[in-house]
């Protein structure tokens, strides 16, 4: 759902009605003329009533952004947020790339290349082809690919957006920051760093302490997810913790409580050569209940509940403020 408040909802709908409304002819204008008011000035192959139609469902809950078929989770997870919190400015991206071909959430710039643009005729031929097969939809490709073509770092090879890269799709712990700074929000928490490495239990329940006035997201390995084996590198993937539903815990009396209300059951211990480390033991067997948005869609279940079983699937995580 868009839980975005009813004056951001409005006005997101009004700039919808804007921009249908620059695609009405004028009396008397031509049929040729009435088609060109149809297509992208930035040359984007999606019409504007197809943008319209699709951006509507969007505000009302009836698609979540999705990456399908491509390596977006990043995107989707930074794009969800703004969905819910400002749907005025999603909006406004999502129309302005169509019509410009830019956009900048305050200093950052958005401004894909052509190709990227012409990328989406070969998703649509596929789409064509193969009705039921698993492809982003227009305006996922629109605004996730745009952003992340836009702020590919330096060391990434070149070239426009494609369906099917992966590497040159990776979302970076730096970039996603550098998103949510361009909406003025920075992280309260940051477990991440690098991202190069894993991180412990204690960070886990340490972020889910902010649920509620903050948007936690994760960077975990997919099998926590979908259960079965860890993967270093290839099952990595940006997940946004479900702001309808309290992350939970059972303790070991049986007693449901707030996952990020446990943190003083992890002990600090004395290493005998100086040091310490966090013991989790009396933990570790609790049940959790965690509630993930993924793949488009929201409330989605862990099949790993076990809190013993997080650090291996568990590589960081952020807790920004919500949009204003």
């Amino acid at each position: 759902m868009t839980t975005g408040n009813p004056a951001r909802l409005q006005a997101a709908r009004q700039m919808i009605e804007t921009f249908r409304r620059a695609g009405m002819p004028p009396k008397g204008a031509t049929p040729e003329a009435a088609r060109a008011l149809q297509f992208s000035p930035a040359g984007w192959p999606v019409t504007r009533n197809a943008l319209i139609s699709q951006l509507i469902d969007r505000l009302g809950g009836v698609r979540q952004p999705m990456q399908a078929g491509t390596s977006y989770c990043g995107p989707a997870a930074f794009l969800y947020c703004l969905l819910e919190d400002r749907p005025d400015l999603y909006v406004a991206y999502a129309t302005s790339i169509w019509t410009h071909g830019e956009y900048s959430f305050g200093k950052l710039e958005i401004d894909p290349d052509r190709g990227t643009a012409d990328a989406l005729k070969g998703i649509n031929m596929a789409r064509a082809k193969t009705p039921k097969g698993n492809h982003i939809s227009s305006l996922d490709w629109l605004t996730m690919a745009s952003l992340s073509i836009a702020t590919r770092e330096w060391f990434v090879p070149g070239g426009s957006a494609k369906a099917d890269d992966v590497g040159k799709s990776i979302t970076y712990p730096w970039v996603l920051k550098r998103w949510f700074a361009g909406v003025n929000t920075r992280p309260v928490h940051d477990s991440m760093g690098l991202g190069l490495g894993k991180a412990g239990l204690r960070e886990f329940i340490q972020a889910m302490h902010y649920w509620g006035r903050h948007w936690i997201v994760l960077q975990i390995d997919s099998s926590l997810i979908e259960g079965g084996e860890t993967s270093t590198f290839e099952q990595r993937h940006w997940v946004v913790v479900d702001p309808h539903f309290q992350p939970r815990v059972r303790d070991n009396k049986g007693t449901i409580v707030p996952l990020g209300s446990i943190g003083n059951h992890i002990k600090a211990k004395a290493i005998p050569r100086g040091g310490v480390y966090w013991d989790d033991g009396a933990i570790r067997d609790w049940q959790m209940d965690l509630r993930l948005f993924t793949w488009g869609k929201e409330g989605v279940r862990c099949r790993v509940n076990l809190l013993r079983d997080v650090p291996a699937r568990f590589y960081g995580a952020f807790a920004f403020p919500r949009f204003r």
